[in-house]
């Protein structure tokens, strides 16, 4: 039983770790929008369906994170572009997230992101876990 408990918190601090990452991803895709950067068109559905993934809890960590790699891969090959200053911003942003250092408060914080953070399930508390 506690072996099941374990197993399933890392779980969810994965999960966790990858809604962080998502929340950046979409970030940069809206700002390197703004910045009139053409992005491929599979990149909105990419981050519509992880997101989607995320919320319902029916996907291992396995399978999001597969979706984040491209969508990460296709993002940080267009910020390239802006220089290296601005893509290493993102890349450390990314960085905070996956070790689990990017805090939901920084989260809300990040450009045009506000409205999209508002109802996700990963910045809610989750005690009974």
């Amino acid at each position: 039983m506690a072996e099941k408990r374990v197993e399933r918190h890392a779980e969810f601090e994965a999960l966790r770790k990858y809604g962080m990452r998502w929340a950046v991803l979409l970030s940069l895709s809206i700002d390197l929008s703004q910045k009139k950067v053409t992005l491929p068109s599979s990149v909105n559905d990419e981050l519509r369906t992880s997101r989607m993934m995320l919320e319902s809890g029916c996907f291992s960590a396995c399978d999001i994170c597969c979706i984040l790699d491209g969508v990460e891969q296709k993002l940080i090959l267009e910020a390239v572009s802006l220089g290296g200053e601005y893509y290493k911003s993102w890349l450390s942003l990314l960085e905070k997230a996956m070790k689990g250092q990017l805090t939901p408060e920084e989260v809300k914080g990040l450009p045009l992101i506000k409205p999209a953070v508002t109802d996700c399930e990963f910045l809610r508390c989750t005690c009974a876990l």
